[in-house]
C-alpha cells in the first residue's frame, strides 16, 4: 500500500505489515503470519486470502479441514509448518537412518508441490470397510464413472468398452478391475460378461451407452410415433442393450447418463417409452434430471441427463448442489478454469505431468488465437487481413464455436467436447488446451495416464462423465441404501443438509410417464 500521504484522505492509514501486501501471482507468498487480518491481499481480488487460500501456500491438502471461527482458522493456518517442508525434513532424515545417498528428485518435488492445488484425488481403491457395494461400468470408455465411484465407496466389478485405446488406458490405469472389450451388443460377448458376474452380487449398475440421432434429428425425427417402436430402432441399440444387462444381472440400482438432448428424442417419446420398461422390469422408483455439474464442485458448465432407478424401495438421494453461478454471502461460487489448470500452465510442467504435450501450433495459428479475448469467441472481422484467410483453401475461416474460443480463469469452463482441435483455447496462452488440463477439467486424477494418438486421447476426455459428479452420487447412494431412506423414513436434517429438497418439496409433482 502506498504511504498514508498518498491515499484519499477518507481512506488514509498506515500500512500494518502484511495486511496491505498485495500477493503477485507468478511470486512466492510472503510469509503467512497469523491474525484474523493478518493475511495479504489476493493477487487479482480486492480481499484478503481466505484461510483455504493461505492453506495451499502452505502446502496443506484440501481435504485438511479447518476449525473454529475465521479468526481461529487463520491462526490455525498461519502458525503451521508447512507439511511439504515437514515432508521433506522427514524423507532426508528416513534417508540418513537407512544410510541412503541423499539425491535431490526434482520430479517428485514438482509433482508434490502442485499436487495440494489439484482438482482431484487420486482414487482409493477401497473405502468401505463397513459393507460392500459394487458395481459395473458398461461403456466406461477412460473410466470417469469408475474413478468416481470408487471414491465413493464402491468396489469395481467389470468395465467394458469396445476401442484399444481405452482398453490400454484402463489396463493401465484399473489393473486389478477385469476389462472386456468388445461390442456389448453382440450374443457372444453378452453371454461371456453374464456368466463371468454369475452368482455376484451387484449394487449398482452404471454407464452411458451412446445414443444416436439425437443431435442430428431432435425432436423431428419422428412426427408420426403411434406404431413407433424404439427398441427396434438400430440408433437405440445401445440404449435397450444396456437395459437388456439390467433385466439379466438384476442390480439393485441403476444408473444411466447421456447428453442433455437425450430427454427430447422423438420429442420425449423415446424417454417415456424407457422408463415404462424400466418400471416393468421391476425398478418402481425410476427419475431423471438434467444436471448442471458446476453446481456440485465440477469447473465445467456441463449439463448431463442422469436416469436413476431401483428396486430396494429406497428414495432417489438427487445430491444438493453445493455450488452457485451468482453464490448468497453464505454460498459457495462455481469452481473455475483458473483454480485447476494454473499450476499447468508453467514452462517446466510439460516434463512432469504426463498427457500435457501441447500442440504444434503453426505461427499462423498461433497469431489467430492472440486475437482472441478471454472468455469470447473469436471475432472474425478483428483479425488483420492476413489471418482472415485460411492458408489451405484461401477461403475466409468461420468461428467454430470451440475451437475458436477461449477459456477465462475465472469462469466455469464451457463444455468441453472429444475431437482433436475441438478443445476450447486456454484463458492466457495462445494455444489449445492439454489434454492434461482438459482431464483436471473433467476431474481426472493427475495419476490416471491417457493412452492412444493424442486425437484419441482428446477424445476419451472429452467423453468422460466427470469424475467427481460420479462420486456425488455415489455418495448419495450409498447414503440413501445405509440410512434406508425411504418416502416415509428420512429425517429433515438429511433433507435440509444432504439431499436436494426439491425432491422433498415435490415428491408428488414428479414428472411422470404422462408428462415428460
Amino acid at each position: 500500500m502506498p504511504p498514508p500521504e498518498k491515499l484519499p484522505a477518507r481512506i488514509r492509514r498506515k500500512n500494518f505489515g502484511s495486511t496491505y501486501i498485495r500477493l503477485h501471482r507468478k511470486k512466492s507468498s510472503v510469509t503467512l503470519v497469523p491474525g484474523n487480518n493478518a493475511f495479504p491481499v489476493h493477487p487479482v481480488l480486492n480481499r484478503s486470502l481466505t484461510p483455504r487460500e493461505a492453506a495451499r501456500i502452505q502446502s496443506f491438502p484440501d481435504q485438511h479441514i479447518f476449525t473454529g471461527t475465521r479468526r481461529k482458522q487463520c491462526i490455525l493456518v498461519g502458525n503451521a509448518v508447512p507439511p511439504l517442508l515437514a515432508a521433506n525434513i522427514a524423507k532426508v532424515v528416513k534417508k540418513h537412518l537407512l544410510n541412503e545417498k541423499n539425491i535431490s528428485d526434482e520430479k517428485d518435488m514438482f509433482v508434490k508441490r502442485n499436487f495440494v492445488s489439484s482438482s482431484y484425488i487420486p482414487v482409493i481403491p477401497k473405502l468401505n470397510d463397513k459393507k460392500d457395494y459394487t458395481f459395473i461400468d458398461l461403456f466406461s470408455g477412460a473410466g470417469g464413472i469408475t474413478v468416481g465411484l470408487q471414491k465413493a465407496g464402491f468396489d469395481p466389478l467389470l468395465s467394458c468398452d469396445h476401442d484399444q485405446n481405452v482398453k490400454a488406458t484402463h489396463e493401465h490405469n484399473f489393473p486389478g478391475v477385469n476389462y472386456f472389450d468388445g461390442d456389448l451388443s453382440e450374443k457372444n460377448n453378452f453371454n461371456e460378461i453374464v456368466n463371468s458376474l454369475k452368482n455376484k452380487k451387484i449394487t449398482l449398475l452404471a454407464g452411458g451407452p451412446p445414443c444416436q440421432g439425437f443431435s442430428i434429428f431432435g425432436k423431428r425425427r419422428f412426427i408420426n410415433t403411434k406404431n413407433y417402436d424404439p427398441s427396434t430402432d438400430p440408433r437405440n441399440k445401445l440404449v435397450f442393450t444396456f437395459i437388456d444387462y439390467v433385466k439379466v444381472l438384476k442390480p439393485d440400482w441403476i444408473m444411466m447418463e447421456n447428453v442433455a438432448g437425450f430427454a427430447n428424442l422423438d420429442n420425449g417419446f423415446f424417454l417415456r417409452e424407457l422408463v415404462k420398461i424400466i418400471n416393468n422390469i421391476g425398478y418402481k422408483n425410476c427419475e431423471w434430471r438434467i444436471l448442471n455439474t458446476a453446481e456440485y464442485g465440477i469447473p465445467q458448465k456441463r449439463k448431463r441427463f442422469i436416469l436413476l432407478a431401483n428396486k430396494t424401495g429406497n428414495i432417489i438421494p438427487w445430491p444438493k448442489p453445493k455450488y452457485f453461478q451468482n453464490p448468497e454471502t453464505w454460498q459457495l461460487p462455481f469452481r473455475t478454469v483458473g483454480e485447476v489448470i494454473t499450476d499447468l500452465s508453467e514452462s517446466n510442467s510439460h516434463k512432469y505431468f504426463k498427457n500435457h504435450d501441447p500442440m504444434n501450433h503453426s505461427e499462423m495459428i498461433t497469431r489467430r488465437y492472440s486475437y482472441v479475448e478471454e472468455g469470447k469467441k473469436m471475432d472474425v472481422e478483428k483479425l488483420p487481413e492476413d489471418l482472415k484467410y485460411a492458408k489451405m483453401t484461401g477461403q475466409k475461416i468461420k468461428n467454430f464455436s470451440h475451437v475458436y474460443r477461449r477459456l477465462h480463469r475465472n469462469e466455469p469452463s464451457i463444455t468441453l467436447v472429444p475431437g482433436h482441435n475441438a478443445f476450447p483455447i486456454h484463458p492466457w496462452l495462445n494455444r489449445l488446451l492439454t489434454v492434461r488440463e482438459a482431464a483436471r477439467i473433467q476431474t481426472f486424477p493427475d495419476n490416471l495416464e491417457f493412452f492412444g494418438p493424442s486425437k484419441d486421447q482428446c477424445i476419451q476426455v472429452g467423453n468422460a462423465f466427470p469424475c467427481m459428479m460420479a462420486e456425488r452420487l455415489g455418495e448419495s447412494i450409498i447414503k440413501a441404501i445405509e440410512n434406508n431412506w425411504t418416502k416415509n423414513n428420512i429425517s429433515k436434517l438429511a433433507n435440509y443438509s444432504i439431499l436436494d429438497k426439491w425432491y422433498i418439496k415435490n415428491n408428488e409433482e414428479q414428472l411422470s410417464l404422462d408428462n415428460i
